[in-house]
């Protein structure tokens, strides 16, 4: 019997690229003779992108038209994408804002980054530090408050000047008594 798939081993081979590979590859189709397509999911997908790019205008104007048409279908189906792939986004936004976070440290603090006043290096230790102080009422002022606003807000000012690197101790010493000990000491 000529059959494309093999019961035993829950295999099929793709009528595209010719390669066997493991049902959970294909896309299941209740309209299909055996329920699942005849091209894997990666040819199918090839085969997508080159449609949608051969026809991008009016599929973008078709698209548009349809969330204009359908604000709840549309808020839905976000909602929906949003949370079956919530561990993924996650994972991805974080390392989004630590790339963003060495991005600023570097920017401000060398490479690799360190402390202006002690040359700490741990980046878990290191923090942005306003030069001329001010960083609270600075702060206060970005929408979203500190942490990744912040960042993001020095990179959409194109990294200004004002700011250093500082540990977390010559920072929180500044903040707290104008000036950090490693200063006087030097002094």
């Amino acid at each position: 019997m000529g059959t494309a798939m093999n019961m035993v081993a829950m295999e099929r081979t793709c009528r595209k690229c010719g390669a066997e590979k493991p049902l959970t590859s294909f896309i299941l189709n209740r309209n299909c003779l055996e329920g699942f397509t005849h091209q894997c999911r990666t040819c199918t997908n090839e085969y997508m992108r080159k449609r949608y790019r051969a026809n991008q205008t009016p599929s973008k104007e078709a698209s548009a038209r349809w969330k204009v048409r359908n604000p709840e279908k549309l808020r839905e189906s976000r909602r929906k994408t949003r949370l079956k792939h919530i561990e993924s986004r996650k994972v991805s936004e974080k390392a989004l804002r630590t790339r963003n976070r060495m991005e600023a440290l570097t920017h401000y603090g060398g490479n690799p980054p360190r402390c202006a006043c002690c040359d700490e290096n741990h980046l878990q230790f290191l923090a942005l530090d306003h030069v001329n102080g001010g960083g609270s009422a600075h702060i206060r002022s970005i929408p979203g408050g500190g942490g990744t606003s912040f960042i993001m807000w020095l990179r959409r000012n194109n990294f200004p000047p004002g700011f250093q690197v500082l540990c977390h101790n010559c920072n929180w010493a500044k903040g707290f008594y104008g000036s950090c000990p490693h200063q006087d000491h030097s002094e």
